[in-house]
């Protein structure tokens, strides 16, 4: 970490909610080139500012109009000249709607002519949109290293104190470097984003915040040249527990400008240079230009005279000291690096509205479920189930309308959507521990015939198949966790089989025998041979078989091993039949105390042919009356989990 970022105000989780609120209204970006501006001072040119609304303390800082070296009327600004206050600082026009949570608004907190604090804080205007974005174009000004230069940028109420987000630009002596601040925890923690940007090239940085109802879970994504580089926290949890409008009461903060902030430690040496900035815009939503190209290079002028360096103090890093709250005990959040469903800005697409979320209270427990509920009927269509739930908190599901032309939406390889798709963002704030298992319903009519659907989660910028049971009775898809974010339901594009396992009665007495069924049909050659496998569960608490069915039971509730008789086993194989069995010399099957199984070779399998298969199973004479054993059967990656109950 550079030492301009190298001051921490405190660690954190993140806590938030990753889903976007409908946005209503959409807008043009006001200010963007600085071409028709005149030279010399910003101050006051097409709604920017340098002064605060009283008209104190303007034009102090190292900022001009000017002309770079091939002619382009860009913005200067350096950190040669810095102050402590924020007011006063160089500020954006203001968007055409203020920005924020519903209830939120632009309150400043310096009084008439500059007094400090007002108390209240002063008011300003409500919000009436939910998204605030900017787009800021720039590059060095002498395409060389300047020691201790640095500025941030913020989302701000227009000449006032408050931040709402945090963007650094730092020279590091061997390029540009690129950080951000979030609140998290009642303290700021620090992300490097990105490291040694060319003192030569023109780099673009664009910031949206998506604003939403509730504590510490507005969405900032900043992007750098159109890609994704961090998505993290607003400020928002300062203002809830700080400088409060009503004392105990949570202080709502919109936004409606960008602010340009020199603080610290100055560095003289930059006078005159700095950054230039060929263009800010701030909206809204994103407007629609071309997408951001690869960083151009950006031709300099020979060097002029210009004051000798001298050496000053290393950078503060802090976005400067600002009065925190003492910690107040929360509950712990899950880190969540998954992207939420609006587009890149580089491609400036609207991102897909979704439905209204559905908000749950999360007690503290063990097992803890919290239903889903179809939102155009109120009923249930899968659910939520925490293994140990240790601060509670609200979980919220998002039923979100995909935009075919975000990679979020990209289904995995071989794997397609439903018809229609299953889109769901869900998250927590609820501290918790264990594992998550996550069930959503689905209609056979949605996916093609033959085939079965899967669970997938989004982690670390991936689709991954989770799926652990699909339930055909329930119509019900189920995966085991440990983080949250994302899902989806998909299936295979062209089912290499079919397969159904199934018992003629799901109740079974002590002591006796009964047999599980699978029927298999192969509709393509598979390209490698084919295990298939019967999985038993209740034996004991730990289970040695490795691969995806052990996953399976290891997520399930652990009620169902707890009335199992240790010593003597709830279940074990007697046997098993593959029928027909036409590959020389017979297959025979492997059997463990858990597992019973074929290997099929590939090149023996008969396209077309039913396979029955089935297992002879022996449950124990000791097993309770209502014990719940969990079966397994799997084709090499194609599972169905099937439940006995003892009479």
């Amino acid at each position: 970490m550079s030492n301009y970022f190298s001051y921490k105000f405190g660690q954190g989780l993140v806590l938030g909610m990753l889903f976007l609120l409908p946005t209503h209204h959409r807008y043009t970006a006001t200010a963007a080139s600085f071409e028709n501006f005149t030279d010399g001072t910003i101050n006051q040119q097409f709604g920017w500012t340098v002064e605060d609304q009283w008209g104190n303390s303007a034009n102090i800082y190292d900022q001009a109009i000017t002309l770079d070296a091939v002619g382009t009327r860009v913005w200067q600004m350096s950190n040669a000249i810095t102050s402590q206050s924020f007011s006063n600082q160089p500020c954006s026009p203001i968007t055409a709607q203020v920005a924020g949570e519903p209830g939120s608004s632009l309150w400043n907190d310096y009084g008439p002519n500059f007094t400090q604090p007002f108390n209240p804080p002063h008011y300003g205007a409500n919000a009436t949109v939910s998204t605030f974005y900017t787009r800021v174009m720039f590059g060095s000004a002498t395409g060389a290293p300047q020691p201790g230069l640095a500025l941030s940028l913020s989302a701000t109420a227009k000449q006032s104190t408050v931040r709402m987000s945090w963007v650094g630009l730092q020279d590091s002596g061997s390029g540009i470097d690129l950080g951000f601040f979030d609140y998290v925890d009642d303290s700021y923690r620090f992300t490097e984003m990105a490291t040694n940007l060319s003192y030569t090239d023109l780099h673009t940085v664009e910031t949206t915040i998506d604003f939403m109802a509730g504590p510490a879970n507005d969405v900032v994504k900043v992007f750098l040249n159109g890609t994704l580089i961090h998505t993290g926290l607003s400020w928002e949890a300062f203002y809830y527990s700080n400088e409060q409008i009503v004392p105990g009461e949570p202080r709502l903060q919109a936004v409606n400008a960008l602010l340009f902030v020199a603080r610290g430690t100055a560095a003289p040496a930059t006078t005159g240079a700095g950054y230039y900035f060929h263009a800010v815009e701030v909206s809204n939503i994103p407007p629609t230009p071309a997408p951001t190209a690869t960083p151009t290079a950006i031709p300099t002028a020979a060097p002029t005279a210009s004051p000798t360096a001298i050496p000053t103090a290393a950078p503060t890093a802090s976005p400067t000291a600002i009065p925190t709250a003492a910690p107040t005990a929360s509950p712990t959040a899950i880190p969540t690096a998954a992207p939420t469903a609006s587009p890149t800005p580089s491609s400036f697409t609207p991102a897909p509205t979704p439905a209204v979320p559905q908000v749950t209270p999360t007690p503290e427990g063990q097992d803890v479920a919290v239903p889903i509920l179809d939102p155009a009927t109120n009923t249930t269509s899968g659910g939520i189930e925490f293994a140990n739930v240790t601060a509670p908190g609200i979980t919220v599901v998002v039923n979100v309308v995909p935009d075919p032309s975000d990679p979020l939406y990209e289904p995995p390889s071989n794997f397609v959507l439903g018809d229609p798709p299953t889109y769901k963002f869900i998250t927590t704030n609820a501290s918790f521990s264990g594992d998550i298992t996550v069930c959503l319903s689905y209609l056979p009519s949605a996916f093609p015939a033959g085939t079965q659907p899967r669970l997938f989660h989004f982690v670390n910028e991936v689709w991954v198949d989770v799926t652990t049971r699909v339930d055909p009775v329930a119509q019900l898809v189920c995966g085991v966790v440990t983080s949250l974010s994302p899902f989806a339901l998909g299936t295979v594009t062209s089912p290499t089989f079919l397969a159904q396992a199934y018992l003629k009665s799901l109740v079974q007495a002590p002591g006796r025998r009964f047999t599980l069924f699978l029927d298999l049909l192969f509709l393509e050659r598979p390209l490698e041979d084919v295990v298939v496998s019967c999985l038993l569960g209740g034996n004991t608490s730990t289970l040695h078989v490795q691969g995806h069915a052990t996953r399976l039971l290891q997520g399930r509730s652990t009620k169902v091993f707890k009335r199992a008789r240790l010593g003597d086993e709830a279940l074990s194989f007697t046997r098993g039949v593959l029928k027909p069995n036409t590959w020389r010399p017979k297959l025979r099957y492997v059997k463990t105390d858990d597992e019973l199984a074929w290997t099929l070779p590939a090149g023996g399998i008969v396209l077309g042919k039913s396979y029955k298969i089935k297992w002879r199973i022996r449950l124990g004479r000791s097993v309770a009356s209502g014990t719940e054993l969990p079966l397994t059967v799997s084709v090499a990656e194609w599972m169905e989990d099937l439940v006995v109950s003892v009479k």
